[in-house]
């Protein structure tokens, strides 16, 4: 494979890079709700150029949020879809908050 030589095809593998860079470091915080880490997770998915496999995107997601927030989302099963996700992230954040989980 050549490296990238072109400066606009640079500039897009870059940004790219910059953002998964970020994706990656990603960890949903003990006082964060799952609305808001998506919502940061999903703006800096928007940049990417492709669209990411829906069972990688489920994954890496669930792979990130706190491991009382997944436990309950996996006991449930594990969600085949995004949108899967968040319903059953959201019925799992009810849970975990009234049993006081996340305090600390």
């Amino acid at each position: 494979m050549e490296p990238l030589t072109n400066p606009a095809n640079e500039a897009i593998m870059r940004r790219l890079l910059e953002t998964v860079s970020k994706l990656r470091s990603m960890v949903q915080e003990r006082d964060q709700s799952y609305d808001e880490f998506t919502a940061v997770y999903d703006a800096l998915e928007a940049l990417l150029p492709v669209r990411l496999p829906e069972l990688y995107r489920v994954c890496d997601v669930l792979t990130r949020l706190v491991p009382e927030l997944q436990w309950q989302i996996v006991a449930a099963g594990i969600p085949a879809t995004r949108e899967d996700l968040d319903a059953a992230a959201r019925r799992a954040w009810n849970v975990v908050e009234e049993m006081g989980f996340l305090k600390g």
